[in-house]
C-alpha cells in the first residue's frame, strides 16, 4: 500500500471514530434522560401521597405537629436545639422528630433510578396499610450545616442522608390507607408513628460531602443485613433445634407439617430468604451431628 492510500485509511478510520463517539455521547444522554424521567416519575407519586395524606383531617397539621414527649406516648425526648448543639460537637444527636421535618424530595444520589420493587416490599414486610407498626422501625439520617448545627429547621426540611426506599413506602402505605378508607384508629396509629420517628442529626457540609456520606450509609445497612443473616445450614440447625426444644417441653412429637406451620405463623422472612427457600422446596440433610438424627427435619416443608 502507498503512503497516499495509508493517509487515506487513517483518515477514513479517524473520520469514522469520530462519528461514532457522537453517538455514543447521545445515546448516554439518553440513558441519562430516562433515569431523570423515572426518578422525576417517583417524585411526582412521592408529592402525591403527601398531597393526599395533608388534605386528609387527620394529618391536616402534621406538616406543624410537634413530635410528642414520651409522657405523651412517644419512646424518646423530642429535639432539643441547646441538646443538638452540645451532642453535635461529639459527631451526632438522636432525637424524636416530626417524619415531615424531612426533605422528600433532596436525593444525595439524584441520578440513580430508584428500585420500585424494593419500595414496594418495604410496603409489604414493613408497613402493610392497614396494620401500621407502632414505630418507624429506622432511624432518618439527616444532615445539618456543621457551621450551625442548632439551626432551625431549614425550609422545606432537613436533607435526608439515609436511603429513600422506606421512606418513601412509608408515605405510600398511608396514603394507600387513606384510599382504603381506613378506620380512626388505623390512621391515628400512622400518626403516632410519624410523631415518634427517631432522627439522627449529623454535621454534614453541604456538597459532595454529603453525598459520600450517604453512600457510605446504604453501604452500610447492606453490610449489617448481610451480617445477621442465616445461612441456609444455620437455618436448618434453627429448626432442628426448635423442633427439638419444642418436643422435649410438650412430651409430644411434633410432626414436620406443624413445625413448618409455627415458623410461617409466627417467623416473618427477609424477601431474599423466601426465594431461595422456594428454590430449595425441600429442606435435605446429608449428616447431622448426634441427637439429631430423629428430628424429623429432612421432612420439614419449606415454604416458611
Amino acid at each position: 500500500m502507498g503512503k497516499q492510500a495509508k493517509n487515506k485509511a487513517k483518515a477514513k478510520a479517524k473520520s469514522k471514530g469520530a462519528a461514532a463517539k457522537p453517538e455514543e455521547e447521545d445515546k448516554n444522554e439518553t440513558e441519562q434522560e430516562q433515569v431523570n424521567h423515572q426518578s422525576a416519575q417517583q417524585l411526582i407519586l412521592v408529592h402525591d401521597a403527601m398531597k393526599t395524606i395533608q388534605e386528609h383531617p387527620m394529618f391536616s397539621s402534621i406538616q406543624t405537629d410537634l413530635p410528642l414527649k414520651v409522657q405523651q406516648g412517644g419512646r424518646q425526648e423530642p429535639y432539643d436545639a441547646a441538646t443538638a448543639t452540645k451532642a453535635l460537637k461529639h459527631g451526632s444527636y438522636k432525637a424524636s422528630a416530626n417524619f415531615f421535618w424531612q426533605n422528600f424530595t433532596w436525593l444525595a444520589a439524584h441520578r440513580i433510578p430508584l428500585n420500585v420493587g424494593q419500595i414496594k416490599q418495604f410496603q409489604k414486610h414493613f408497613f402493610p396499610a392497614l396494620e401500621p407498626p407502632q414505630w418507624y422501625p429506622f432511624d432518618v439520617i439527616v444532615a445539618v450545616a456543621p457551621s450551625a448545627p442548632a439551626q432551625d429547621m431549614p425550609e422545606g426540611g432537613w436533607h435526608r442522608l439515609s436511603p429513600a426506599e422506606p421512606v418513601f413506602a412509608l408515605l405510600f402505605s398511608i396514603e394507600e390507607a387513606i384510599k382504603k378508607q381506613a378506620d380512626d384508629s388505623v390512621l391515628s396509629t400512622w400518626k403516632r408513628l410519624l410523631l415518634t420517628t427517631s432522627f439522627q442529626f449529623e454535621a454534614v457540609a453541604v456538597g459532595e460531602d454529603r453525598y459520600w456520606r450517604a453512600s457510605n450509609l446504604r453501604e452500610e445497612a447492606a453490610e449489617h443485613g448481610l451480617a445477621v443473616q442465616l445461612s441456609m445450614v444455620q437455618r436448618i440447625f434453627d429448626i432442628a433445634t426448635f423442633k427439638m426444644n419444642k418436643e422435649s417441653a410438650s412430651g409430644t412429637q411434633l410432626s414436620a407439617k406443624k413445625v413448618a406451620a409455627l415458623y410461617t405463623e409466627q417467623l416473618k422472612l427477609a424477601s431474599n430468604v423466601e426465594k431461595k427457600i422456594r428454590n430449595v422446596g425441600r429442606l435435605h440433610i446429608d449428616s447431622l451431628p448426634p441427637g439429631f438424627e430423629d428430628s424429623g427435619l429432612p421432612a420439614i416443608s419449606c415454604p416458611l
